[in-house]
């Protein structure tokens, strides 16, 4: 059995949200998940009886308390050839309820089928109902009552315990298995095992744990230690109370790699934390000022003057800070070059910051450059050398879970070859996508100067009328761009489409061919696009220019204002659109609170790129842009559930198909004639096996049940008498009495007058202590659509 505590998806949720959607979920999961069905559902320790009462009674619960999640959610899941029945899970619930010390604590739970696998999913609420305190499982050791709860389990019911378990049972209580004592080596999390499993490559925490802990353990002091994990490209960093381990790029927590790499263990055996930077040195440390003989050794006397006087200007200079374990502003670092040959200038110089050098300011005569003061091809040997490097970490880290794993290299090749060819690509795509941009602005920018550029006297409402057309129109051309654009990247998506994970790819291989041309589908107008062009202008007595489109005026251009006529989000958003090409990026709103509100809504829906000066706007804006994110992806993930959902049935329709077909092959195909050996061979098959049922029928008549059990070797255990006609057992054998199986002994039960049992059915024991023959299962699976039986929960 698996115990596993399921996070909060959303930790920024309500308590209301958090239990509502949860309860939700266990009570009705086919609302998320087509596959997965609600075979039982209970509720415990509350008032009503009402479920969305029982969900409000949780809610105020957990209200009365400063917690911000105070509900657990935990799975209890079965391995696919164990088909627990009700009574069963409910049994399961309670023991893991009694372990975690939640008796009197209001819970939900839920018994599931999702394909082969049942599972149940429980929401307990930890605030205690009288003391309103919330309760620490096992003193905040959670996940280990959890374990200890399925072990209890497996041993009450007789199921299979889990490979790897950390518990057994010893005289009726959980004790930690000799071959899991964690003092030892920690093992990888449960999310970490589910990525090696699907992948085939070792999690960060394995390789953290299979080369960081001997490097940690070897070492002797601080600098041994950096320079141990420096030699298996890793790094450890002290952070907050704690430290980190950094796999490549991945951080770790250090205690999750081994208990010797815990911050405070490594401090009582090594002395205080000493980061890498103040023990090896490098261009940013100094342990102390350099003297005059330093500066001789150096060539810094060359030119006559002290290295302390070339000191300038320190507050137009950012020195170098470390922030999350990366450098940041490298660029502005205080910095000097000792080489002989560069004794022209040896002072400290700022590198190119956010206004570059002179040099570099000289150099931008010839060659575009950014706003760092860097030239694009200096930003792009930058970034191509961060790509190389990043690449190189990722192979270094990049282990199978198993030396020889079929396809493993091929499938790694594969990878590797597709993503160099989608970066390739994207990075041709963003360079051919800038250099239109540009196009574009340049433009844009020559009809601005033209129109500018030429003399308007006496013909001031004439020019305001061209610089409100050219501005319309300017926004209808960048609209168009960036459909069109945004059309390219998403065939370059499609065309680039990810392997499948290592354990899918593995039964079934399948490379996707890569082709040079990207065929970009026909980009439609867009409908914003598409309303500015059809606008059209009059002008009013009062020299401004009113945009209509048919006979409704959208909006009027007041020269240093834009005023909205039409309320709707389709005429806000052209006026937001052309007043962006007007006055730039930041636009200021003016009116009604609820004006406002509708034009950042409009602003959103039609996806500009514009930012409002009113701070609470801006807010809004981006508060509106994630909802309308989640939306998209929810509707994503819809979608893609329908479309799997209907290749799940169409594949299981050609399966039947084809099985059909075999089956009308193999009636119509001729009866053909065996060679004698092969005869000979099925005759003395035949022959043995029917000696052998010749052989036990009669062992079977004349043996009793105290002989049957005697002679099976199996451990025999006292009637249960007090059943409650639910749980069900095996008939292993009949004859004065009916031999059962109960867990993993056996019991004997008398014949009651008029009843027939034979081996291998399923019986349940009553209240009398009578045997009788247990009902029908409701198979879910074959009975798709139909109602519930009576008790089988919601």
């Amino acid at each position: 059995m698996i115990v596993k505590k399921i996070p909060n998806p959303k930790k920024s949720a309500t308590k209301s949200a958090r239990i509502t959607g949860l309860g939700n979920y266990i009570a009705e999961p086919e609302r998320e998940n087509g596959t997965e069905k609600c075979i039982h559902f209970e509720a415990h320790n509350f008032l009503t009886s009402d479920y969305q009462a029982q969900l409000s009674e949780m809610i105020a619960l957990s209200g009365e308390t400063r917690s911000k999640d105070p509900v657990d959610h935990w799975v209890l899941s079965w391995h696919e050839d164990e088909q627990p029945t009700i009574e069963q899970a409910r049994e399961a619930v309670n023991i893991f309820i009694r372990q975690c010390g939640l008796v009197r604590h209001q819970y939900i739970w839920g018994l599931h089928r999702d394909t082969d696998n049942l599972h149940v999913h429980i929401q307990v609420n930890r605030v205690h109902p009288d003391t309103l305190k919330v309760v620490k499982i096992n003193k905040g050791f959670d996940k280990e009552a959890g374990q200890q709860a399925g072990a209890l389990i497996e041993y009450a019911q007789g199921w299979r315990p889990e490979k790897g378990s950390r518990y057994e049972i010893v005289n009726g209580k959980p004790a930690l298995r000799a071959d899991q004592d964690r003092r030892k080596q920690l093992e990888p999390t449960a999310a970490a095992r589910a990525m090696e499993q699907q992948t085939g490559t070792k999690s960060a925490q394995r390789i953290g744990i299979e080369d960081a802990t001997p490097a940690i353990l070897q070492a002797r002091t601080w600098r041994e230690l950096h320079d141990n994990l420096m030699a298996v490209g890793m790094r450890y960093e002290r952070k907050g109370s704690g430290a980190i381990i950094y796999v490549g790029d991945q951080p770790i927590k250090a205690s999750d790699v081994s208990r010797a790499a815990s911050l405070s263990a490594l401090q009582k055996r090594l002395g205080a934390y000493q980061p890498a930077q103040e023990i090896n040195r490098n261009e940013y440390h100094h342990h102390r000022p350099i003297d005059r003989n330093q500066a001789a050794q150096q060539n810094l006397a060359a030119s006559g003057k002290e290295p302390a006087h070339g000191l300038r200007s320190l507050r137009e200079c950012d020195l170098a800070t470390l922030q999350e374990g990366r450098q940041a502003k490298r660029a502005g670092v205080l910095s000097y070059d000792a080489r002989p040959d560069r004794h022209r200038n040896l002072q400290l110089r700022r590198d190119a910051g956010r206004h570059g050098t002179d040099r570099e300011r000289a150099d931008s005569n010839h060659s575009n450059t950014t706003g760092t003061g860097r030239t694009n091809q200096g930003l792009r040997a930058a970034g191509g050398n961060r790509t190389k490097q990043t690449s190189e970490r990722e192979r270094l880290h990049v282990k199978p879970m198993q030396e020889g794993q079929p396809g493993w290299a091929e499938y790694q090749v594969i990878k590797a070859e597709r993503k160099a060819a989608k970066d390739a690509a994207t990075t041709n795509l963003q360079s051919r996508q800038q250099a239109a941009r540009d196009a574009l602005f340049e433009k844009q920018k020559a009809e601005r100067s033209e129109l500018f550029g030429r003399s308007w006297n006496g013909q001031g409402t004439l020019r305001n009328a061209m610089l409100s057309i050219i501005a319309t129109r300017h926004a209808a051309e960048k609209l168009e761009l960036r459909e069109q654009q945004k059309a390219e990247r998403q065939a370059v998506r499609e065309q680039h489409q990810p392997l499948p994970q290592y354990k899918t790819w593995k039964e079934r291989p399948q490379i996707v061919s890569h082709t040079d041309q990207i065929e970009v589908k026909p980009v439609q107008q867009p409908q914003l696009a598409a309303l500015l062009r059809s606008l059209r202008q009059s002008p009013d007595l009062s020299g401004y220019f009113t945009y209509r489109s048919g006979s409704v005026a959208l909006f009027r251009d007041e020269g240093k204002t834009i005023a909205v006529l039409d309320q709707s989000s389709q005429s806000i958003a052209a006026a937001l659109a052309v007043a962006q090409s007007r006055y730039g990026q930041t636009l200021t709103l003016t009116g009604d609170d609820a004006f406002k509100r509708r034009a950042v809504a409009a602003a959103v829906e039609f996806g500009l790129t514009i930012k409002f000066k009113d701070p609470a706007l801006e807010s809004l804006k981006e508060r509106l842009q994630a909802e309308k994110y989640q939306a998209e992806r929810q509707a994503a993930r819809e979608a893609q559930t329908v479309k799997e959902a209907a290749a799940t049935k169409e594949k299981e329709a050609q399966a039947e198909r084809t099985a059909a077909a075999e089956r009308e092959s193999e009636r119509a195909q001729p009866s053909t004639i065996q060679p004698a050996a092969q005869q000979r061979s099925e005759q003395e098959a035949n022959a043995s096996k029917a000696e052998v049922q010749d052989s036990l029928e009669p062992l079977q008549s004349v043996l009793s049940g105290a002989e049957f059990i005697a002679q099976q070797d199996l451990p025999r255990g006292q009637p249960y008498k007090t059943g409650s006609g639910k749980a069900e057992f095996i008939v292993l054998h009949v004859a004065d009495t009916v031999v059962v199986k109960q867990g993993k002994e056996v019991a004997e039960y008398p014949i009651q007058e008029g009843s027939v049992f034979e081996a291998n059915q399923r019986v349940v024991i009553n209240k009398d202590g009578s045997l009788s023959l247990a009902p029908e299962r409701f198979d879910l699976d074959k009975d798709k659509g139909q109602k519930r039986p009576e008790g089988q929960g919601r």
